[in-house]
């Protein structure tokens, strides 16, 4: 083949290979297309569910005491075996399943009243394998976080992620007409945070709030000025005066005490 003859089937392949690149890119754009943009997806996530911290109302009484033949060793990971001390007339029974929780900081609970709470992380899954008189043997299952001797154990519970789609950010500040709360506490005591962080806040079940509920979140640096719209966030764990929720989007970098209201009623579990 001569070098004419060659550049010109060259020629003829290019467009060929174009169309298919532009294929390839067209069909990337449409895996990767923004969350925000689709109708449906994961709003609550099992990470989210599994993982999040949140207010613990009590000291659990179960906590883990020591790794299965290494009372030495205090991280564990999964796959690993701890043992717990039943209190007394305490139960457990093989199979069951248990949230592992650590406590990480306090802070206070409301604006609005004195006193301090504890914040604590779920840190993953464990499952009993065998009960003896005083104490039973756990394995892990699932870990989403560092777990060590200390750690405390509750109840599991299991919640289905919540399908939906964020509302995006809108609306203005309605002054003593909706449920209003302010954010209370921060992932790692940071200063600030952005889409996908998780929050606190003062609000909870007593106020009406449930699970997979969006709320708008408003910032007012200064008291003369109207509070402007920042966020949106949906609920992924309630207590009764507390909820945690996970930043959908935002327009602006998020604060302790920005206030926060609810935008619709949401699904209840």
């Amino acid at each position: 083949m001569t070098r004419i003859s060659a550049l010109a089937a060259l020629c003829i392949l290019l467009p060929v290979s174009s169309a298919s690149v532009a294929g390839q890119v067209t069909q990337k754009d449409q895996i990767e297309k923004p969350k925000i943009f689709r109708d449906t997806y994961a709003v609550v996530t099992e990470t989210d569910l599994n993982c999040s911290f949140f207010i613990l109302p009590e000291s659990p009484e179960l906590r883990i005491v020591a790794a299965q033949g290494g009372e030495e060793r205090i991280l564990l990971s999964d796959g690993d075996s701890f043992w717990t001390r039943l209190p007394r007339g305490g139960a457990a029974q093989a199979g069951q399943l248990w949230a592992i929780v650590e406590v990480v900081a306090t802070t206070p609970v409301s604006r609005r009243e004195s006193g301090l709470a504890s914040v604590a992380y779920r840190r993953g899954r464990a499952r009993v394998l065998s009960v003896e008189k005083d104490r039973f043997l756990s394995c892990i299952e699932k870990a989403c976080g560092p777990v060590t001797t200390g750690c405390f154990l509750i109840p599991w519970q299991e919640r289905p992620p919540v399908m939906g789609k964020d509302l995006g950010i809108g609306g203005s500040f309605q002054t003593g007409k909706a449920l209003t709360g302010r954010f209370i506490f921060f992932d790692n005591e940071l200063q600030q945070i952005g889409s996908g962080n998780w929050a606190l806040v003062d609000i909870g079940r007593e106020n009406g709030l449930r699970l997979g509920q969006q709320l708008t979140v408003f910032s007012q640096p200064e008291k003369d000025k109207p509070a402007r719209a920042v966020a949106n966030v949906v609920v992924i764990d309630v207590g009764r005066t507390t909820a945690t929720v996970k930043v959908l989007s935002c327009r602006d970098a998020l604060r302790i005490g920005d206030l926060i209201q609810v935008r619709e009623p949401g699904p209840i579990y």
